[in-house]
Protein backbone atom coordinates (compact mmCIF):
# COMPACT_ATOMS: atom_id res chain seq x y z
CA UNK A 1 0.00 0.00 0.00
CA UNK A 2 1.27 3.42 -1.14
CA UNK A 3 -0.98 5.77 1.39
CA UNK A 4 0.33 9.01 -0.02
CA UNK A 5 0.43 8.07 -3.41
CA UNK A 6 -2.80 9.84 -4.21
CA UNK A 7 -2.26 13.31 -1.82
CA UNK A 8 -1.37 15.76 -4.13
CA UNK A 9 -4.30 15.37 -6.13
CA UNK A 10 -6.64 15.47 -2.83
CA UNK A 11 -5.21 18.59 -2.04
CA UNK A 12 -5.70 19.85 -4.97
CA UNK A 13 -9.68 18.74 -5.39
CA UNK A 14 -10.20 20.14 -1.63
CA UNK A 15 -9.27 23.45 -3.17
CA UNK A 16 -11.27 22.83 -6.07
CA UNK A 17 -8.67 22.25 -8.51
CA UNK A 18 -7.74 19.32 -10.85
CA UNK A 19 -4.66 18.23 -10.74
CA UNK A 20 -2.17 16.49 -13.88
CA UNK A 21 -3.80 13.34 -15.34
CA UNK A 22 -5.44 12.31 -12.02
CA UNK A 23 -9.26 13.28 -13.23
CA UNK A 24 -8.77 13.41 -16.99
CA UNK A 25 -6.57 10.17 -17.43
CA UNK A 26 -10.08 8.15 -18.57
CA UNK A 27 -12.98 9.47 -20.25
CA UNK A 28 -14.70 6.19 -19.00
CA UNK A 29 -14.64 7.29 -15.07
CA UNK A 30 -14.01 10.69 -15.47
CA UNK A 31 -15.90 14.15 -16.67
CA UNK A 32 -13.10 16.14 -17.34
CA UNK A 33 -10.77 16.72 -20.71
CA UNK A 34 -7.46 18.65 -21.75
CA UNK A 35 -8.26 22.44 -23.58
CA UNK A 36 -7.74 21.03 -27.40
CA UNK A 37 -5.48 24.24 -27.55
CA UNK A 38 -1.32 23.47 -26.32
CA UNK A 39 -0.82 24.34 -22.74
CA UNK A 40 1.80 26.99 -21.88
CA UNK A 41 2.53 24.58 -18.47
CA UNK A 42 3.99 21.44 -19.83
CA UNK A 43 2.89 18.39 -18.10
CA UNK A 44 5.40 15.74 -17.05
CA UNK A 45 5.17 12.03 -18.30
CA UNK A 46 3.15 10.80 -15.16
CA UNK A 47 4.16 6.76 -16.26
CA UNK A 48 7.49 7.49 -16.27
CA UNK A 49 7.99 9.66 -13.30
CA UNK A 50 5.36 6.86 -11.33
CA UNK A 51 7.97 4.36 -12.43
CA UNK A 52 11.02 6.59 -11.58
CA UNK A 53 9.75 7.38 -7.86
CA UNK A 54 9.19 3.56 -7.38
CA UNK A 55 12.36 2.72 -8.74
CA UNK A 56 15.42 1.02 -6.60
CA UNK A 57 17.89 3.44 -8.16
CA UNK A 58 15.90 6.41 -6.78
CA UNK A 59 16.13 4.74 -3.31
CA UNK A 60 19.05 3.57 -3.42
CA UNK A 61 20.98 5.95 -6.16
CA UNK A 62 21.48 10.05 -4.72
CA UNK A 63 22.74 10.81 -7.95
CA UNK A 64 19.23 9.53 -9.65
CA UNK A 65 17.64 10.67 -6.96
CA UNK A 66 18.42 14.26 -7.25
CA UNK A 67 18.29 13.73 -11.35
CA UNK A 68 14.26 13.23 -10.72
CA UNK A 69 14.22 15.56 -8.20
CA UNK A 70 15.57 18.36 -10.88
CA UNK A 71 13.07 17.38 -13.54
CA UNK A 72 10.25 17.55 -11.19
CA UNK A 73 11.04 21.02 -9.73
CA UNK A 74 11.73 21.71 -13.39
CA UNK A 75 7.90 21.24 -14.40
CA UNK A 76 6.60 22.53 -11.01
CA UNK A 77 8.28 26.49 -11.76
CA UNK A 78 5.30 26.40 -14.11
CA UNK A 79 1.92 25.92 -11.42
CA UNK A 80 1.31 28.01 -8.98
CA UNK A 81 2.09 25.33 -6.12
CA UNK A 82 3.43 22.04 -5.94
CA UNK A 83 2.77 19.54 -3.40
CA UNK A 84 5.36 17.64 -1.83
CA UNK A 85 5.18 14.18 0.42
CA UNK A 86 7.55 11.90 1.29
CA UNK A 87 10.10 13.89 0.77
CA UNK A 88 13.63 13.57 2.48
CA UNK A 89 16.02 16.69 3.81
CA UNK A 90 17.85 16.34 0.60
CA UNK A 91 14.67 16.15 -1.81
CA UNK A 92 13.81 19.72 -0.18
CA UNK A 93 17.10 21.08 -0.65
CA UNK A 94 17.36 19.99 -4.48
CA UNK A 95 13.88 21.89 -4.61
CA UNK A 96 15.02 24.63 -2.63
CA UNK A 97 18.21 25.19 -5.19
CA UNK A 98 15.90 25.33 -7.75
CA UNK A 99 14.43 28.34 -6.52
CA UNK A 100 11.43 26.80 -4.68
CA UNK A 101 9.85 28.77 -1.40
CA UNK A 102 8.02 26.86 1.59
CA UNK A 103 4.57 27.73 2.21
CA UNK A 104 3.91 25.04 4.47
CA UNK A 105 6.29 22.00 5.83
CA UNK A 106 5.68 19.01 8.26
CA UNK A 107 7.96 16.50 8.75
CA UNK A 108 8.38 14.67 5.05
CA UNK A 109 5.24 16.97 3.26
CA UNK A 110 5.52 20.35 1.98
CA UNK A 111 3.56 23.42 0.22
CA UNK A 112 6.29 25.53 -2.27
CA UNK A 113 5.80 27.67 -4.77
CA UNK A 114 8.32 28.77 -7.37
CA UNK A 115 10.12 32.10 -6.91
CA UNK A 116 11.95 33.08 -10.27
CA UNK A 117 15.68 34.10 -10.57
CA UNK A 118 17.26 36.27 -13.62
CA UNK A 119 19.82 35.43 -15.97
CA UNK A 120 22.26 38.43 -17.11
CA UNK A 121 23.64 36.78 -20.15
CA UNK A 122 26.40 38.84 -21.36
CA UNK A 123 28.84 39.26 -24.01
CA UNK A 124 31.11 41.78 -26.01
CA UNK A 125 28.95 44.69 -27.30
CA UNK A 126 29.17 43.41 -30.66
CA UNK A 127 26.71 41.26 -30.29
CA UNK A 128 24.13 43.60 -28.88
CA UNK A 129 22.59 43.78 -32.45
CA UNK A 130 20.89 42.05 -33.52
CA UNK A 131 20.85 39.71 -30.30
CA UNK A 132 20.69 36.62 -29.58
CA UNK A 133 17.28 33.66 -29.78
CA UNK A 134 18.39 31.92 -26.40
CA UNK A 135 17.12 28.12 -24.94
CA UNK A 136 17.57 27.39 -21.56
CA UNK A 137 17.21 23.96 -20.47
CA UNK A 138 17.69 21.89 -17.38
CA UNK A 139 19.29 18.53 -18.06
CA UNK A 140 17.43 17.59 -21.14
CA UNK A 141 14.20 19.22 -19.76
CA UNK A 142 13.40 22.83 -22.32
CA UNK A 143 12.30 25.30 -19.99
CA UNK A 144 12.77 28.51 -22.29
CA UNK A 145 12.84 28.42 -25.80
CA UNK A 146 13.46 30.97 -28.34
CA UNK A 147 13.77 33.62 -26.12
CA UNK A 148 15.01 37.27 -27.57
CA UNK A 149 15.11 40.01 -25.22
CA UNK A 150 17.12 43.15 -26.39
CA UNK A 151 20.57 44.23 -24.89
CA UNK A 152 21.26 46.87 -22.47
CA UNK A 153 24.74 48.16 -23.17
CA UNK A 154 26.39 49.19 -19.79
CA UNK A 155 29.78 50.97 -19.05
CA UNK A 156 31.53 47.49 -18.45
CA UNK A 157 31.28 47.16 -22.30
CA UNK A 158 29.01 44.22 -22.50
CA UNK A 159 25.68 44.15 -24.09
CA UNK A 160 23.66 42.30 -20.94
CA UNK A 161 20.34 40.57 -21.80
CA UNK A 162 18.06 39.94 -18.79
CA UNK A 163 16.24 36.54 -19.07
CA UNK A 164 13.36 36.50 -16.53
CA UNK A 165 11.85 34.78 -15.38
CA UNK A 166 14.40 31.91 -15.25
CA UNK A 167 15.20 28.64 -13.49
CA UNK A 168 17.61 28.57 -10.78
CA UNK A 169 20.58 26.18 -9.73
CA UNK A 170 22.91 24.41 -12.69
CA UNK A 171 21.36 25.58 -16.17
CA UNK A 172 22.18 24.91 -19.65
CA UNK A 173 22.16 27.78 -22.14
CA UNK A 174 22.61 27.86 -25.70
CA UNK A 175 22.59 31.65 -27.85
CA UNK A 176 22.14 31.67 -31.59
CA UNK A 177 22.61 34.78 -33.37
CA UNK A 178 20.79 35.90 -36.32
CA UNK A 179 23.25 35.46 -39.28
CA UNK A 180 22.13 38.46 -41.39
CA UNK A 181 23.69 39.58 -44.80
CA UNK A 182 27.25 40.85 -43.83
CA UNK A 183 26.96 40.27 -39.90
CA UNK A 184 29.40 37.86 -38.98
CA UNK A 185 29.18 34.44 -37.66
CA UNK A 186 28.90 34.91 -34.00
CA UNK A 187 29.87 32.33 -31.66
CA UNK A 188 30.37 31.80 -28.02
CA UNK A 189 34.02 30.32 -27.46
CA UNK A 190 33.84 29.38 -24.02
CA UNK A 191 30.65 27.29 -24.67
CA UNK A 192 31.27 23.46 -25.07
CA UNK A 193 31.20 21.12 -28.65
CA UNK A 194 27.25 21.38 -28.55
CA UNK A 195 27.46 25.25 -28.09
CA UNK A 196 26.00 25.08 -24.61
CA UNK A 197 27.04 27.68 -21.63
CA UNK A 198 26.54 25.32 -18.48
CA UNK A 199 26.20 27.76 -14.94
CA UNK A 200 24.90 27.93 -11.80
CA UNK A 201 22.36 30.56 -11.35
CA UNK A 202 20.98 32.10 -7.79
CA UNK A 203 19.41 35.37 -6.51
CA UNK A 204 22.82 36.46 -6.15
CA UNK A 205 25.32 34.93 -8.66
CA UNK A 206 23.53 35.46 -12.51
CA UNK A 207 25.88 36.03 -14.74
CA UNK A 208 26.22 33.52 -17.60
CA UNK A 209 29.25 35.40 -20.05
CA UNK A 210 29.73 34.14 -23.69
CA UNK A 211 33.45 34.83 -24.73
CA UNK A 212 33.44 35.76 -28.63
CA UNK A 213 34.68 34.70 -31.56
CA UNK A 214 33.97 36.46 -34.82
CA UNK A 215 34.63 34.74 -38.52
CA UNK A 216 33.53 36.19 -41.91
Amino acid sequence: MTPLLHMGSLYAAALGGVSTDAFASSPAITPFVYRSRPSYRPRPDLEHYTRALASWAFHRDLAYRRQIDNELASFGMFYDETALFGALPEDLEVWRERGFAADWMQGTAALVHFVPCMIDFAAPAIAGSPGPVVDVRVGKIGLLSGVQVAAELRDDGLAHFRIAPAPCGVVTLHARWPQAHGHPDIQCVNANGEGDLVATITRVSQRVGCDLATAQ
